[in-house]
């Protein structure tokens, strides 16, 4: 099995273990109407929500900002020594609106100007201290409060809103105290110069893997991102309580939508089925064609057929039906069943 089917399965299984599944039952009955099971191979195509819409819109006209338009100030130094979150909040200081949006380059400096670290390009994006990282565009609004109420905070959700927040990441090793960081805007934006006394890692832990990291800009006063809105479902498996080893097992699957919006199965989501854990995995598309998609409300019922190997251990197991879809949560739902 590939590194990617295991890392598949045991996502299913551990949200499977996460949440309550409902209406999860054993039988053995089969209804006469069902989406009949087609041997598809995979399409491949792990389908995720749509990226959330900035959350103040962007008016048409408006332009990049440009660092004469701008100034900004280290919120503080937070965790340990080897591995310093130093966020910084920027604020637009002119008269006219403009927006940021992206991942800028950045230099950090001595008090004699000495580069003491730099990153730039895709290099260093990603510091582990917000799990969302895509860009998006962040409103710089005019006549926000002066940055000395931002020091302290290093949550962007509890600063004034209209300002852009960034985390830093600076593991790196270093001999002098930084003085200065500079920051190279998105878009031509220019270099943004701000004052950065931050005391280096101690040089007997520090890291020279990745020495400084950042994440793109993010909107300040607002929970960002959103929660994720994920169409919930419901799953019924219908199986036999035992399957020989060696042989093919039918099973039926009822995925009821649960959500106020249609199931649209386009993209076609793949599904896994599998004995777990530990035990065979295979994944199939599922016969989207002959479902259309599974309304608000509503459910459908699709015939599954699952090969059990005849080196497969005998005993008590369990039978894994899995999504492989971003858009919904639960991703599936187990059954117990034992193989003689």
């Amino acid at each position: 099995m590939q590194a990617y089917d295991r890392l598949e399965v045991m996502r299913t299984v551990a949200a499977l273990f996460a949440v309550t599944l409902l209406g999860a039952c054993n039988s053995s009955s089969a209804s006469a109407s069902y989406v009949p099971w087609v041997p598809l191979p995979r399409g491949n195509e792990y389908v995720m929500l749509p990226s959330p819409s900035a959350p103040v819109a962007i008016p048409p006209g408006t332009a990049p900002c440009r660092a004469s338009q701008l100034e900004g100030q280290l919120v503080g130094s937070f965790g340990a020594t080897n591995n310093l979150n130093t966020p910084v909040v920027l604020r637009n200081k002119s008269s006219t609106q403009c927006y940021l949006n992206g991942v800028p380059d950045l230099t950090i400096v001595d008090a004699q100007r000495v580069v003491l670290v730099k990153v730039a390009g895709a290099d260093g994006i990603g510091t582990q201290f917000d799990q969302y990282v895509a860009a998006v565009d962040v409103m710089m609004a005019v006549g926000t409060p002066g940055l000395t109420e931002s020091v302290g905070s290093p949550v962007a959700q509890n600063l004034a809103p209209g300002l852009a927040f960034l985390y830093i990441r600076w593991t790196g090793c270093s001999q002098e105290p930084a003085s200065q960081l500079l920051i190279d805007l998105p878009d031509g934006g220019g270099m943004l110069v701000i004052a950065f006394p931050v005391v280096p890692p101690d040089l007997s832990t520090c890291s020279h893997e990745s020495p400084l990291v950042r994440d793109p800009f993010k909107p300040t006063g607002v929970a960002w991102p959103p929660a994720p809105d994920y169409m919930q479902m419901q799953y019924r498996i219908d199986s036999p309580k035992t399957a020989k080893q060696g042989s093919t097992l039918e099973f039926f699957v009822t995925i009821r939508n649960l959500s106020s919006k249609d199931f649209t199965l386009y993209p076609c989501p793949d599904y896994s089925e599998a004995l777990v854990t530990g035990g065979p995995v295979t994944y199939y598309q599922l016969n989207c064609a002959a479902a259309g998609a599974i309304k608000s409300g509503r459910s459908e019922r699709f015939q599954m057929k699952f090969y059990i190997p005849s080196t497969t251990a005998t005993g008590p197991w369990q039978l894994l039906f899995g999504l492989v879809d971003g858009r919904i949560t639960p991703p599936g739902a187990t059954v117990p069943i034992t193989i003689t």
